[in-house]
């Protein structure tokens, strides 16, 4: 590559963000799913300002990864609501084990304290059992995903016919070996395959649209970024700045979910930039 590749000065992610294209990642979309409804109401309001403006692009291999591991999550927030259920105790029976003391002035205090406990107990547990019925709903209805479904819709990028997707593969197994980011060693073989579909379907969006481009990620995407000791996502692998720039003469930069929306939306409230 030559020198003048290397040394090369880019963009501040304000300045770019005031045009570039901006590509999401699965796990900005399987975040939804921890997000309060306010969190959720914002972010949707700023894909759909971008997807608008055709400034928002979703790769297929991201939307087919979504699709995938979308009931797992929901598996995984039942599990939760199951964990709790059998974390509650069982009602109280303290009034029955000492029955000497029935009929004393005092034990009709600890017999009305634990009616109390057992009505709250048990109002509890009905209330998880309803949240476990409206998650097991999400598999069949997910309000959520029909939110999601128009935007994709209108945004969605790099759909490969099989002969495609051949190839990609080829290349991102070649890059596996040669630890070459995304394809790097220290991740799964598959994990990595995924991961170069998507960089080269950011570096088709390069090339067809001839701008800068933002991709919005968090730190579990490990051979994507440099993070620091609170895994704080800090800035995109070299690598993968000086490939874009050498294959499409235009920036690359990797910001998270809270960058963006801080950034698109400066007066969004503080809860919402604590959940992203």
């Amino acid at each position: 590559m030559p020198l003048k590749r290397l040394f090369f000065h880019s963009k501040t992610k304000e300045e770019m963000l005031n045009y570039c294209i901006v590509v999401i990642d699965t796990n900005f979309f399987l975040n939804t799913y921890k997000w309060s409804s306010m969190t959720t109401v914002e972010v949707l309001g700023i894909l759909k300002k971008l997807s608008d403006i055709n400034r928002l692009k979703i790769p297929y291999q991201v939307v087919i990864e979504y699709l995938t591991r979308r009931p797992t999550i929901i598996r995984d927030l039942i599990d939760i609501c199951n964990n709790e259920l059998s974390s509650l105790q069982k009602n109280s029976n303290v009034s029955k084990l000492f029955p000497i003391f029935s009929g004393q002035e005092y034990f009709k205090d600890i017999i009305a304290s634990e009616n109390m406990l057992n009505c709250g107990i048990n109002h509890h547990k009905e209330t998880l059992i309803e949240l476990r019925n409206k998650l097991n709903i999400l598999f069949d209805y997910d309000p959520i995903l029909e939110q999601y479904e128009a935007i994709i819709n209108k945004s969605i990028h790099g759909v490969y016919i099989e002969d495609e997707i051949k190839i990609l593969k080829i290349e991102a197994e070649d890059r596996y070996c040669k630890n070459i980011p995304p394809g790097c060693r220290d991740n799964k073989k598959n994990e990595c395959i995924n991961d170069y579909i998507i960089w080269a379907t950011i570096l088709d969006i390069g090339k067809k649209f001839k701008k800068d481009v933002i991709f919005v990620t968090g730190p579990e995407k490990n051979n994507w970024v440099i993070t620091d000791l609170n895994k704080k996502v800090l800035h995109a692998r070299v690598e993968l700045v000086h490939e874009f720039y050498e294959k499409c003469q235009k920036y690359f930069k990797i910001i998270t979910p809270r960058e963006l929306i801080e950034i698109l939306k400066p007066d969004v409230k503080e809860e919402t930039k604590v959940e992203l």
